[in-house]
């Protein structure tokens, strides 16, 4: 788990042999993963190339982290992450380190803002949300609703159920002015 991951990768562990289709090994070992892991930033840019990055095939990773790593779906999250990181970089006219040290917590938070999964990392919920009493017409797991965890986490669900005409309702102590609201519905990662 480190403190700088942007992206994840799920795919299992497709080994190949390096002798290709000649090759008198099998055709290839495949091993599940145990859960998503998750991808660092620093193995997404150059250690000695001061403003290059990565987010495909040519990460920085061993061999046999690359054959899951290397999959179309692994390599779009990474590039959401590094595509996010240059902006962030650009618009504070920094490297891709500096990213890393000065704004990891401002990038892995708008990664998730923008409903990226980051593995072992909770979104900041505003004060606003926090300060609400929650009521539901299904009041189990209400508290899911604002907890900054959008997957499934640890075997639970971590999400909010109801019957067709279900409701929840955010109660307030005091009249508020809500400028903006943001609902993000389940985009049916574990399918």
């Amino acid at each position: 788990n480190y403190p700088d991951i942007v992206a994840y990768g799920g795919w299992p562990l497709d080994d190949h042999p390096p002798g290709g289709f000649y090759s008198a090994e099998p055709a290839n070992r495949s091993v599940k993963t145990a859960m998503p892991y998750g991808i660092p930033l620093r193995a997404l840019y150059s250690k000695n190339i001061k403003n290059l990055m990565f987010a495909g095939r040519n990460i920085s990773a061993s061999h046999a982290a690359l054959t899951s790593a290397r999959v179309m779906g692994t390599c779009a999250v990474m590039g959401q992450a590094v595509g996010t990181a240059a902006w962030i970089a650009v618009r504070d006219s920094v490297g891709p380190r500096g990213v890393y040290e000065n704004a990891i917590d401002e990038l892995r938070q708008t990664l998730m803002y923008d409903d990226c999964y980051i593995p072992f990392a909770r979104m900041d919920v505003g004060t606003l949300t926090k300060s609400a009493e929650l009521y539901g017409s299904s009041p189990e797991n209400l508290e899911n609703l604002r907890n900054g965890l959008d997957r499934p986490r640890d075997g639970s669900d971590n999400g909010w159920h109801c019957e067709k005409g279900g409701y929840f309702e955010y109660r307030f102590k005091t009249p508020e002015y809500i400028k903006e609201l943001r609902l993000v519905f389940d985009s049916d990662l574990n399918r």
